[in-house]
């Protein structure tokens, strides 16, 4: 055992854990250079795609709006027509009208639930459209940086992340290029 404090034998062996652990600090240092990140919703925002898409969802919620304005206007003519007539109105007329305006209010409420599912719907196949178009230029453009992972900016619970990763603005350039070349 050697007097000054560590022994041979526990030096020996801690001189493969120490090289070890100083070859590991530069590979986790380049592997955290191969991260970038994409914000697809600025894409989906931004792109000419997604401009098509959002003008497209704003029609149908226009064109669904005007059918529950229709209804709702239905409804409120009801209600006032039995306001107005219920004194004058014999027993079963009245229950009649009753029912008529309770099947109106639940065919209203259904028709704007279905509504909210359909233009939820169709925001959906928009956004997977334009995600599964993405993908392709995310990844060749990553295999062209040797870049190993590409985060999305709002779904990966990034918090920070220096700009030259991000690689929205080249995506959103080669993805609006790539739809005009269609």
């Amino acid at each position: 055992m050697c007097h000054q404090g560590v022994s041979p034998v526990i030096l020996r062996a801690l001189i493969p854990v120490l090289c070890a652990l100083l070859t590991a600090v530069p590979v986790a240092a380049s592997a955290a250079q191969s991260i970038a990140f994409v914000d697809v919703q600025r894409i989906l925002q931004e792109s000419s795609a997604g401009k098509i898409a959002r003008d497209l969802l704003e029609q149908s919620t226009k064109r669904l709006r005007n059918q529950l304005d229709q209804q709702r206007q239905e409804l409120e003519d009801l209600q006032k027509q039995y306001e107005t007539q219920r004194s004058l109105l014999k027993p079963d007329a009245r229950e009649k009208l009753e029912r008529d305006i309770v099947e109106k209010q639940m065919a209203l409420r259904q028709a704007l639930q279905q509504s909210q599912v359909e233009l939820q719907n169709r925001d959906a196949e928009f956004t997977a459209s334009i995600l599964d178009e993405l993908k392709p230029i995310i990844s060749k453009l990553a295999k062209e940086r040797g870049i190993d992972v590409v985060m999305e900016k709002g779904e990966s619970g990034l918090l920070y992340a220096a700009e030259r990763l991000d690689l929205t603005d080249v995506v959103l350039k080669r993805y609006d290029a790539s739809k005009q070349k269609k």
